[in-house]
């Protein structure tokens, strides 16, 4: 069963979203009340073939994964969920830990943390905290290199699109200092009137 289901705008646009999975009710509840006070969107559910379904709908930003589920484990699901959505990251939690669970757990791509219970809430919140900060540096990064890109393909095409009427301009121009002697009434009127034109798109780029 699944509660607190995520709400679509909010998931997919600044929240930041966090998928808690654990079949222990009174942790969750406490710790998605803590969670939400914080700002954070918050989904939970007690299975982890309910976590895949949520992960097929909603897009999170962290997963608080318990390593004991009823249905599969917790390592098991981190390696489901990644297929799914490879963003997410993970903290793994335990009320049985050990050094083999430990060591495998934090072998794991993503998972930035292997908590044991009864869980240390504010030292979570700080784990959380760090994970959004350096997800939110990294968007930051990601922006401004579209920027740059998309800065350099805008000046690359102005600078093209303003050579051909520059060209234009300088060519007739030419012509009309070089060789006005020679040319007839109407040619110089044909030069001027595509220097003309050519000043007019210039107007429009620049515009």
């Amino acid at each position: 069963r699944a509660w607190g289901m995520p709400d679509e705008g909010s998931v997919m646009g600044q929240k930041f979203a966090v998928l808690i999975v654990d079949d222990d009710v009174n942790l969750v509840s406490n710790l998605q009340h803590i969670l939400e006070m914080e700002g954070y969107h918050t989904a939970v559910t007690r299975d982890g073939q309910t976590a895949i379904a949520l992960c097929r709908q909603k897009v999170f930003d962290l997963a608080l994964i318990d390593i004991k589920l009823p249905d599969i484990s917790g390592l098991e699901l981190i390696e489901k969920l990644a297929e799914l959505s490879p963003g997410i990251e993970y903290i793994i939690s335990t009320g049985y830990a050990s050094l083999e669970t430990a060591v495998e757990a934090v072998g794991r791509r993503h998972v930035v943390a292997y908590e044991t219970k009864p869980l240390d809430m504010d030292h979570l919140l700080s784990l959380v905290r760090q994970v959004r900060e350096r997800k939110q540096a990294e968007e930051r990064v990601v922006e401004y290199e579209e920027l740059n890109k998309l800065k350099s393909n805008l000046l690359s095409t102005v600078s093209h699109e303003l050579r051909t009427p520059l060209a234009i301009i300088k060519g007739y121009a030419t012509m009309i200092l070089d060789y006005n002697r020679r040319l007839k009434s109407e040619e110089k009127r044909a030069y001027l009137q595509s220097i003309d034109k050519a000043t007019d798109r210039l107007t429009e780029l620049v515009d």
